[in-house]
């Protein structure tokens, strides 16, 4: 039997492990709450930061998209200079190609379905026929705000109709174009 005042000390070990547990507890339990917040807070962070590249992708994205449309605008604005007109009578066309750009063209031709032009001539910015012979076929070079003047004779209106001209060049980048009677402008690739 104890005495009140009196100390157990049989008990006492018992007594400081049980208050050394406690301590350990609450120190435990502090770095589990201390613990929490960090992960919290890294859970946070790591949010933030895929926000912020999710954000930075999207920007990308966008500023690829305008640097491919501004590299395709360059690739295709001489091309876009370079126009065709055609006329048909009763036995020929004549289609005459002006290169508006600053560049020059080359590999220059003109088909009409299976046939190609019978007479070429070079022409000037105001598509008056300025050769006194006529060209090869195709044309090697068209200089810039000149032109050609391809001739198909000698077929019926029938014939020069049911086949459109299809003009065929490449631009000064190296890439071939193909222009329909349509003004539909196809590239062709680099050098084809």
């Amino acid at each position: 039997m104890h005495l009140a005042g009196q100390i157990a000390w049989g008990d006492a070990p018992t007594w400081a492990g049980f208050v050394a547990a406690i301590i350990a507890a609450g120190f435990a339990a502090a770095s589990f709450i201390k613990l929490k917040q960090q992960v919290d807070e890294q859970s946070s962070f790591i949010a933030e930061q895929r926000a912020f590249m999710a954000e930075q992708s999207a920007t990308l994205a966008l500023e690829r998209q305008a640097l491919q449309a501004a590299a395709g605008d360059r690739r295709t604005a001489q091309s876009r200079l370079v126009d065709m007109r055609s006329l048909v009578s009763r036995s020929n066309r004549v289609v005459t190609v002006t290169n508006r750009s600053n560049g020059t063209i080359t590999n220059v031709q003109v088909k009409f379905g299976p046939y190609v032009a019978s007479q070429i001539w070079e022409t000037n910015s105001a598509e008056s026929v300025v050769s006194t012979a006529p060209l090869l076929n195709p044309v090697p070079v068209v200089g810039a705000m000149r032109g050609a003047q391809f001739t198909l004779n000698g077929h019926t209106e029938a014939t020069l109709v049911n086949n459109p001209p299809v003009l065929t060049f490449t631009d000064e980048g190296g890439v071939r174009w193909s222009v329909d009677d349509q003004g539909v402008y196809t590239e062709l690739g680099s050098g084809t």
